[in-house]
């Protein structure tokens, strides 16, 4: 099995939303993903966590704001790139109209 990290892309306002939401609105915005998560089963190697708005990092060790709208990850296994493709359809982030977008990469083994 070869495994895929899939990166979750948003834009800053939906950051900020997700931090002032109640744990109620937390929950609910988390049952698509459990059932995401239940229907690809074994696939799921890590399911991964949001992320905060991260620093660009210069080579003298200085920090600036990253200029990546990188806001979470997952990591899944599948046989190829087009079996892990698959078991994105309908994935819960992947709502380009609101800003939202889902990559996938393949991890190469070293």
């Amino acid at each position: 099995m070869k495994k895929f990290l899939v990166i979750y892309q948003s834009p800053a306002e939906s950051l900020e939303q997700m931090l002032k939401a109640t744990p109620e609105q937390k929950a609910a915005s988390m049952k698509p993903w459990m059932d995401w998560y239940g229907k690809i089963g074994e696939a799921v190697v890590d399911a991964g966590a949001p992320v905060m708005r991260g620093l660009a990092i210069g080579k003298d060790g200085s920090a600036k704001p990253g200029a990546s709208d990188l806001s979470g990850y997952t990591i899944i296994q599948a046989e190829s790139i087009e079996k892990a493709q698959s078991l994105l359809v309908g994935h819960p982030h992947n709502d380009e109209a609101n800003g939202l977008k889902v990559e996938l990469h393949e991890c190469i083994a070293m």
